[in-house]
């Protein structure tokens, strides 16, 4: 009880005395913060709906209470030109309805109310970038020029929307955008629409496979819905009265549907790596200014006393970040932490895994690095959800068979175990997606790891890779990011076959790789490559 209480008490020194006890940027309102703690820095955010459902009404609140806060915003508007966006954040200011604004039909005391909102948002550090159908590299270029100047003090990107950026080289771009997200240390909101096939259901209620970027669903960090049951109504009523004079039916039908100035909206967490998903939060949106606002009957409650267990308020806190820290146990039952996803264990001098680790259920990523653990037994099948498994920087001995049977397993780290000397027959068959390992077991072991098709990110420590390996690693179909750390080469190998579809190539801790005379050429790399960054200098910014 008492090691609960103090972390939860460091939380709110890390966070601030701030009431809302944001961990990341405000959205604007109470009780979202709560729940999900703001726009999180190198997170990639998403807001999905349908058209006219207030994507761009919400991220505005959020923009508008930050740079209120002195925070700078980049907001690239894809869809609305500068003198839109600019007439939509003076409506929800001014309160002033959109068409009175849009037409110039103002009264002396809205024309008043106008100047006022104007002179108030003129030395704002709100960067508006209205330019149609930008490139990837454009976006970046951008962000880069803004950070640049500190007085900018630049902490939030948004992109209206992601599916308007240029992708005519067929590249992930949500990865892409995810990685400029933790390389610039800022949270970047994309706003995106949901697929038309949502009108082909009963239910409209909106679920992850109707984002129509696939991609976005798995990078993104977060995803916010917006819902409105009201509009949902309207649609399905529009939709029968059409059908009705299709069928030339006498009398047709008519939509019993009446429109209204203020409709109750959910904003639902659909996904969130680091808390709970599945949340609703009822917002207001007052429609003709386009106006997102507390329901009158909510009050978020506040009190600065210490709950013995996690209250409603802190029910994520545990989930904050990277996940729960295990340190010297769980503090409560195990009950407390069912819905643990995310649990790290570092530098404990463990010797084995916890047994009470095997009652975490819905466990999905455990990250165990820097410990003393030599073997695992067969009581971690128990955590049947596992998607992730880090055991770098172990005394392991071997990897067990038995990893095959996890279904969902796709991210394996086992390097830097140097009792580690071989890997089982069986290895082959994982369904791995990002695999750490070191040099000289992927030497011996190379031909078994290009049987792993799925593997898209690689990251390799320490040794020297031969020609050979070199070689074989660009046979891997998917293989986008590759790391290599720590390693004794001094330039990649002449005459290699290119990475056709790899998209990052970082070597880090290298002393004796050679910054320029390292036979990185254009034949080793395709159109996909965004970026080379050798030793922490870029060398190739695409």
């Amino acid at each position: 009880m008492k090691k609960m209480k103090q972390y939860i008490k460091t939380m709110r020194e890390i966070t601030s005395s701030n009431i809302n006890n944001n961990i990341g940027l405000t959205t604007a309102f109470k009780e979202l913060d709560f729940k999900m703690s703001g726009f999180k820095k190198q997170e990639l955010c998403a807001i999905a709906s349908k058209s006219g459902y207030g994507k761009t009404a919400l991220v505005l609140s959020s923009v508008i209470e930050n740079i209120q806060n002195d925070n700078g915003v980049l907001y690239f508007s894809l869809d609305l030109q500068e003198k839109q966006l600019l007439t939509r954040i003076i409506a929800m200011e001014s309160k002033i309805r959109l068409p009175e604004l849009k037409r110039g039909m103002l009264t002396d005391n809205q024309e008043e109310l106008v100047n006022s909102t104007i002179d108030k948002y003129t030395n704002t550090k709100l960067f508006i970038d209205d330019t149609k159908y930008p490139t990837l590299k454009y976006i970046k270029n951008k962000i880069k020029s803004k950070a640049k100047n500190k007085k900018n003090n630049l902490q939030m990107i948004v992109i209206d929307n992601i599916d308007l950026i240029d992708n005519s080289h067929n590249i992930n771009i949500a990865k892409a955008l995810k990685k400029l997200a933790i390389k610039f240390n800022l949270p970047i909101v994309v706003l995106t629409p949901l697929s038309n096939k949502i009108e082909n259901r009963l239910d409209q209620q909106p679920r992850l496979s109707d984002i129509k970027n696939k991609s976005l669903k798995i990078e993104a960090d977060l995803i916010l819905f917006i819902y409105i049951n009201d509009y949902a109504q309207k649609q399905i009523e529009y939709n029968k009265e059409l059908k009705s004079k299709l069928k030339g039916e006498n009398p047709s039908y008519k939509s019993t549907y009446k429109d209204k100035n203020i409709v109750s909206s959910d904003i639902i967490i659909a996904k969130q790596k680091h808390g709970s998903r599945d949340i609703k939060v009822e917002l207001e949106l007052t429609t003709d200014i386009a106006l997102f606002n507390i329901p009158q009957m909510i009050d978020i409650p506040y009190s600065n006393e210490e709950s013995p267990r996690v209250s409603k308020i802190f029910d994520n806190i545990i989930n904050f970040k990277d996940g729960y820290t295990y340190k010297d146990g769980l503090s409560f039952k195990t009950d407390d932490y069912v819905n643990i996803e995310t649990l790290d264990a570092y530098k404990l001098k463990l010797s084995k895994i916890p047994n009470e680790i095997y009652n975490l259920k819905n466990l999905k990523i455990l990250r165990i690095q820097q410990n003393n653990i030599s073997s695992l037994p067969k009581k971690l099948l128990e955590l049947k959800s596992l998607e992730s498994l880090c055991l770098c920087d172990n005394n392991l001995i071997k990897v067990p068979k038995f990893l095959i049977k996890f279904k969902n397993l796709s991210e394996l780290g086992i390097c830097n175990n140097k009792n580690l000397k071989k890997l089982p027959d069986n290895f082959k068959e994982l369904k791995l997606t990002s695999l750490s390992i070191d040099g000289k077991l992927l030497n011996k072991y190379i031909d078994m790891i290009c049987q792993i098709k799925s593997i898209e990110e690689l990251d390799i420590h320490g040794g020297k890779i031969s020609k050979e390996v070199f070689k074989k690693l660009t046979s891997l179909p998917n293989l986008k990011d590759l790391t290599l750390k720590s390693i004794k080469n001094k330039r990649f190998p002449k005459n290699i076959p290119p990475f056709k579809e790899l998209e990052f190539l970082t070597i880090k801790k290298s002393q004796y790789f050679l910054q320029y005379d390292n036979n990185i050429t254009e034949d080793i790399f395709s159109d996909n490559i965004k970026s080379i960054e050798i030793n922490t200098k870029e060398k190739i910014d695409v």
